[in-house]
């Protein structure tokens, strides 16, 4: 094979390669976004899913540029389109990514920046918030309950004594009635 050729071959693999990069960096998203196969093949942890995700299907990635990262450029640039145009160069992507977020307001300390939208990360905090107000209110209402409990107990266990105390004294005026009765 002359030098021409040899060219002309590598610029159709490289193509191949930019295509077959961005094609599996949308699969990877996919599947990191399934949250049920995260909670079961990886207990919810996202770090161990980029781990393992990477290790078997993105080995020859993991020094050079990170999945997660691959991932991140997939769902700022879904479209195959703007992948060509930067010829496939994941760290020239990489570099408009940041560009891009320096452009926009970048996010707060507490938000998440990659594959999992803000829209729905932040719909998820918004739950957490409720779910905790909830159990807050249902651990004020258990200790509202147990706290009727007791005084009920309480109040229980003064009638029961109440209530012998009375027996006691019907068992002796019964007694006392007899004799009443006799003088009479």
């Amino acid at each position: 094979m002359n030098t021409a050729s040899a060219l002309v071959k590598l610029k159709e693999m490289a193509k191949k390669a930019g295509e077959t990069i961005f094609e599996r960096a949308k699969l990877a998203s996919q599947v990191l976004g399934d949250d049920v196969w995260l909670a079961d093949a990886c207990h919810g942890n996202w770090d161990e899913a980029i781990q393992y995700l990477e290790a078997e299907y993105f080995p020859e990635l993991s020094v050079a540029f990170s999945l997660n990262k691959l991932v991140v450029l997939y769902e700022k640039f879904q479209s195959i389109e703007e992948w060509i145009l930067y010829k496939f160069n994941l760290n020239a992507l990489w570099g408009v990514y940041l560009g891009t977020l320096k452009k926009e307001n970048l996010p707060s300390k507490g938000d998440r920046v990659g594959p999992i939208p803000n829209k729905i990360h932040n719909e998820a905090l918004e739950k957490i918030r409720e779910l905790e107000y909830k159990v807050k209110k249902s651990d004020e209402s258990f200790q509202n309950q147990s706290d009727r409990i007791r005084n009920l107990e309480e109040e229980n266990r003064k009638l029961r004594e109440e209530n012998a105390e009375l027996r006691g004294r019907v068992k002796q005026l019964e007694r006392m009635m007899p004799r009443n009765r006799e003088l009479v």
